[in-house]
């Protein structure tokens, strides 16, 4: 390979972690870090944009108010219990 290949494969490659790192990031926060990483690859910044646009995956806790996986018995942050009262409640 040329220097001239490899500075064109860096210019494309180095952009592209970069975008996906931060899709990453902001699907993370959404509990969809796999499909941020992958939206962000593909489309960049409309990726990013677009897994804004998805819900959070989980439940709220209704101690900590923090995002908890659906179906948890306890709340991983407060250990807070989460009856069924609520998750029902939640659900729909």
């Amino acid at each position: 390979m040329s220097p001239d290949d490899l500075k064109f494969l860096a210019a494309l490659v180095v952009p592209l972690f970069f975008m996906s790192i931060i899709g990453f990031g902001i699907g993370h926060r959404r509990g969809r870090g796999g499909l941020g990483f992958l939206l962000g690859l593909l489309l960049g910044p409309i990726g990013w944009l677009l897994i804004l646009c998805f819900e959070r995956g989980g439940i709220k806790c209704p101690e900590c108010l923090s995002i908890v996986p659906k179906g948890a018995i306890r709340c991983r942050y407060c250990r807070a219990e989460l009856t069924e009262s609520f998750k029902k409640s939640r659900a729909s």
